[in-house]
């Protein structure tokens, strides 16, 4: 009855009825500074200094860059390469990725207003914890256990905007901060096309997308854990 042209079609008038709602949006007069390309790469300059000016940011920075960049994978690419493997069916996809979200959402928000369970320390520790158990024993899991790893990179994900950057946020001047979050994105965007770009060639090579998401895991347990583990010692 229904088929993915009718999603398409829907989805292109969402956009153009959003992009035509948009242009009588009004923006708030704040900068008096008129824009040209050098004060545009001046401010880069600032938000990129900004992620590095001691060594305690640089750490933050870092740690930053290595969640935003395991999860983004999975969730952009890999967790559709995943399920589509295992073969789960378009509406399977479809039912797993709504529920997932559904679910982060509401355990986020529910956790969100214990005021006192998502702690610095905690926060740095947990997020790459819960990414090596969610994605060490892929290459292990049968089709109806691949909803673990999806649920759980979808998770960190929303974890690392709602929560970790309170934490890093927090380090940044208020002058230079949107720069210097903008700069960190950047980052994680440039590692995400070197990831994706090379996990053709693992995958054909080493036993496809599973393959792939235990890397992941392994990269986590020697990078990201021990960089949380500093950072929840260091008092503040």
């Amino acid at each position: 009855m229904y088929s993915y042209v009718v999603a398409i079609r829907l989805t292109a008038s969402m956009f153009f009825i959003t992009a035509f709602a948009s242009t009588f949006f009004v923006e708030p007069t704040v900068d008096t500074e008129k824009f040209t390309i050098q004060n545009y790469l001046n401010k880069t300059k600032q938000g990129i200094r900004e992620l590095f000016k001691n060594t305690y940011i640089k750490k933050v920075s870092l740690y930053y860059i290595m969640i935003g960049s395991l999860t983004w994978v999975s969730v952009i690419t890999f967790n559709m390469v995943l399920l589509s493997e295992l073969k789960y069916t378009t509406s399977e996809i479809g039912i797993a990725v709504a529920v997932g979200r559904i679910a982060n959402s509401i355990l986020l928000f529910r956790l969100l207003h214990i005021g006192t369970f998502f702690t610095r320390k905690r926060t740095f520790i947990l997020l790459p914890l819960i990414l090596i158990i969610v994605y060490t024993p892929v290459i292990c899991m049968t089709k109806w256990w691949a909803i673990i790893p999806v649920m759980g990179a979808m998770l960190v994900s929303g974890a690392r905007w709602n929560i970790l950057s309170h934490y890093t946020n927090a380090e940044f001047e208020s002058k230079n901060r949107a720069t210097a979050i903008s700069a960190l994105c950047m980052v994680i965007g440039l590692i995400f096309v070197a990831v994706v770009g090379m996990s053709g060639f693992i995958m054909e090579k080493f036993g496809g997308i599973r393959t792939i998401y235990t890397l992941l895991g392994l990269i986590t347990v020697v990078t990201a854990l021990p960089l949380g583990v500093h950072l929840g010692r260091i008092r503040k």
